[in-house]
């Protein structure tokens, strides 16, 4: 009937406080808890070579996790422990209802000595759930998934990734895969993965 049509869309400049992230691109933001927004990693273009950043100068990867808390927009920079989260761009960040924990897979750490650029297919799991009681100082805790079983996707930055239904597994398709003849081979083939739980 033309309602969604007519509906007005205003885009808004939101004042927050507390300490937010640096400028970053392909990062992800993940709605958690339907109020809080967890920023994960993301990459920042470097004008000149600087620490941290890739092989031609060009980029400054960030393994940071930041939380935007929706009602009081406020962000805070959580301090993520246990197995190391490596610095990446253009990942994909799922929340899987299930577990209540954000799945990360793939992205891009910059560019391996032979110039092309690295991919990555790990997948590592934030555990959020030491947020609950106190936000604010709280610490988030990081798990590698390593040993995963099956076919698992080729190395990847770019893709789409959700939870299934039942809200137990991540599903990804596309992005961008290197290869020794090509720069980046466009994927357009589903993946499925199911965590097991962890003792």
């Amino acid at each position: 009937d033309g309602d969604l049509l007519r509906c007005r869309k205003v885009w808004v400049h939101a004042q927050v406080d507390g300490e937010a992230p640096a400028p970053l691109v392909s990062h992800t933001a993940t709605l958690w808890h339907e109020r809080y927004l967890v920023v994960i990693g993301g990459g920042r273009h470097c004008v000149q070579h600087a620490q941290g950043a890739d092989a031609a100068g060009q980029w400054r990867m960030s393994s940071e996790v930041h939380l935007l808390d929706l009602e009081e927009m406020r962000w805070s920079k959580l301090e993520a422990r246990g197995d190391v989260f490596p610095p990446r761009r253009g990942h994909c960040a799922v929340l899987l209802p299930a577990s209540g924990n954000i799945l990360v897979f793939g992205g891009t750490d910059g560019e391996s000595p032979d110039g092309i650029e690295s991919t990555r297919a790990d997948v590592c799991e934030l555990d959020l759930d030491a947020c609950n009681s106190h936000v604010a100082g709280a610490h988030a805790v990081w798990r590698a998934r390593q040993g995963c079983e099956g076919e698992v996707p080729p190395p990847r930055r770019g893709h789409c990734g959700w939870a299934s239904l039942d809200g137990t597994q991540l599903l990804v398709v596309g992005g961008f895969c290197t290869s020794q003849r090509w720069s980046s081979v466009y994927d357009t083939s589903l993946y499925s993965f199911a965590p097991t739980a962890r003792t």
